[in-house]
């Protein structure tokens, strides 16, 4: 992370902004490292069903990998990934026991339905370091609907395999 800020200050050299937005899943996985490169970081945790999150992040990677290679192995893809994903939501839990004045958690389907609402709780978190405790307006809903299609199935899952794999 040290060279990664150095990188970013480089990009903000002659322009420098209110703040970053480093989105990645990764980080959680490191996010105690990150906190002592970058001590004023606050993190916007989206939250969503395993069930939901596993196969889609399992389908992100297949995708990603099929725009490099015309044979991409799913059980490849699994059998990496579900122990890694495993790990980086318990270093995510595990960093958010110590420091959850840093972080504000977001409901996936709270945002979907009252995505502005959601969006200025996240800007007086990020600015002013509050928090409320939920949103409460209830007019700007919208029906969610993806183009992204994935299902547990398609990566041999169910909901079951998923909670025991995780046993969160």
């Amino acid at each position: 992370y040290q060279y990664e800020k150095k990188l970013l200050l480089l990009l903000q050299w002659q322009r420098s902004g209110g703040f970053w937005v480093l989105k990645s899943p990764h980080h959680l996985a490191h996010l105690q490292n990150f906190i002592s490169v970058f001590p004023a970081t606050k993190v916007v945790w989206m939250h969503r069903q395993l069930e939901q999150c596993v196969p889609s992040f399992l389908s992100m990677l297949y995708y990603s990998r099929s725009m490099f290679t015309k044979n991409v192995d799913q059980e490849l893809i699994k059998a990496h990934w579900l122990p890694k994903l495993k790990n980086m939501l318990r270093a995510g839990q595990a960093f958010d026991a110590l420091h959850s004045d840093k972080v504000l958690d977001i409901y996936f389907s709270v945002f979907m339905q009252l995505e502005k609402s959601v969006l200025r709780e996240v800007m007086m978190f990020l600015k002013e370091g509050r928090k409320k405790s939920g949103t409460t307006e209830s007019a700007d809903q919208k029906n969610f609907r993806s183009r992204h299609r994935y299902t547990m199935q398609d990566w041999g899952l169910d909901a079951d395999s998923i909670r025991n794999d995780f046993d969160f």
